[in-house]
């Protein structure tokens, strides 16, 4: 087993709207709790340099 088998990136996100209201995800399987919305990377993924957006 590699460090790329083992370890991996993965990112949360927390957005909002013009209210100040977040955005959650309710799970349908496992706890079935609430979370951020989330992605996770493989090795074969590149992360940008920067994303170009500058928040206002």
């Amino acid at each position: 087993m590699s460090f790329h088998d083992t370890y991996r990136f993965g990112v949360h996100a927390i957005i909002a709207n013009a209210d100040g209201k977040l955005l959650l995800l309710k799970r349908t399987y496992g706890n079935k709790g609430w979370s951020l919305p989330e992605a996770g990377s493989t090795p074969a993924n590149r992360m940008p340099r920067r994303t170009g957006h500058h928040p206002t």
